[in-house]
């Protein structure tokens, strides 16, 4: 799995081969809700297996020709190579698989997760299209939070 650094280097390539080939590419920002209760609540051990059977799951969903990468704490993203046809149904997926309970310390947890994906632009740099797919998984965070 790539890290920040890699998948910087990697966007970096894909953009202007994507552009030249006319091949969409697209960007896959997910955040783990909540995920500092795991930690609170049973340790950094168990958020550490948290992480792991997220990135197991994420792996064995898409398909070879994306790129996923751990962010850091509790975000990961994925370039996807080509675009998804739909990108609801990928992210749906996804919100389904991850959802599936894990195993800590003989109790069942469940995480969920918010999704942000964004269509890669011609002109988008590896850090801009990054930052446009942060900010399009915090606004769907915002909007599946209930107001209070």
């Amino acid at each position: 799995m790539a890290n920040r650094t890699l998948l910087l280097d990697v966007l970096g390539q894909a953009l202007p081969q994507a552009h030249a080939q006319h091949t969409a590419l697209g960007l896959l920002y997910i955040d783990l809700d909540q995920f500092k209760e795991v930690n609170d609540r049973w340790g950094h051990q168990a958020g550490d297996t948290v992480l792991l059977a997220t990135a197991t799951t994420l792996r064995a969903e898409l398909d070879g020709r994306a790129t996923l990468a751990r962010l850091g704490g509790d975000e990961f993203v994925v370039l996807l190579n080509p675009a998804p046809a739909d990108p609801e149904a990928l992210c749906s997926r996804l919100r389904e698989r991850l959802a599936e309970p894990i195993l800590l310390d003989g109790e069942k947890y469940q995480i969920t997760a918010s999704f942000g994906y964004v269509p890669l632009e011609p002109n988008d740099t590896a850090h801009h299209a990054l930052s446009r797919a942060d900010a399009a998984m915090y606004s769907a965070k915002r909007a599946e939070r209930p107001e209070g």
